[in-house]
C-alpha cells in the first residue's frame, strides 16, 4: 500500500468578477490553507479548498465589518466543475 498524502489545491478569488487572486498548492493536507481562507478571505473575496481529484473539501464565503468568513459546508463533497467549468483542469494543468 502506497502511503501518500492526497495533493490540495486553494483559490482565492474576487467573489463579484471572479478573478483569481492566489492560488496554493500543498501535498501536506489542507489545515494550513484552512488558517489561510480566515485570515484572507475578505468581504470580497471567497476561498476554495479542492484534492487532487477535484473534489471541494472546505470553501470560504467572505464577511464585511471584519466578520470571520463562513464556510459553506453544503457545497463540500461536489466537484469544482460544479461552481466554475474548466477550472479544475485549469489549475491541475497548469
Amino acid at each position: 500500500m502506497e502511503d501518500r498524502m492526497i495533493k490540495h489545491y486553494g483559490i482565492l478569488f474576487n467573489n463579484r468578477s471572479g478573478k483569481i487572486i492566489n492560488t496554493l498548492e500543498t501535498e501536506c493536507g489542507y489545515a494550513l490553507m484552512s488558517f489561510y481562507a480566515l485570515n484572507h478571505t475578505t468581504k470580497t473575496r471567497d476561498f476554495v479548498i479542492f484534492n487532487e481529484n477535484g473534489i471541494i473539501v472546505q470553501y470560504y464565503e467572505g464577511r464585511g465589518n471584519g466578520e470571520c468568513p463562513k464556510k459553506w459546508t453544503e457545497i463540500e463533497g461536489k466537484h469544482l466543475d460544479s461552481i466554475c467549468k474548466g477550472l479544475f483542469e485549469a489549475i491541475v494543468n497548469s
